[in-house]
């Protein structure tokens, strides 16, 4: 059975430089981020819904922080 997983109130100030926020079961192979995103997320009050604009775009024009294209560190991610 799945488990459920159940976010009521998360806040995280800032990330930068590969970070990460997981939840539940989650496997990293080679940490590096090949995908540049802007964006806001806003929230008035600690009980308010939140409000997201996002701009995705995969226009990359310095490629050479995209050296881990189909790598594969070794790793071992069947559960036991």
């Amino acid at each position: 059975m799945a488990g459920v997983i159940n976010i009521c109130n998360t806040r995280i100030n800032g990330m930068a430089r590969n970070g990460s926020m997981n939840f539940g079961e989650v496997l990293h192979n080679g940490h590096t981020a090949d995908v540049k995103s802007v964006g806001i997320n806003s929230t008035y009050g600690d009980i308010s819904a939140a409000c997201a604009r996002m701009k995705n775009t995969n226009m990359d024009a310095d490629i050479f922080d995209q050296t881990a294209v189909a790598n594969i560190d070794g790793v071992y991610g069947n559960q036991l």
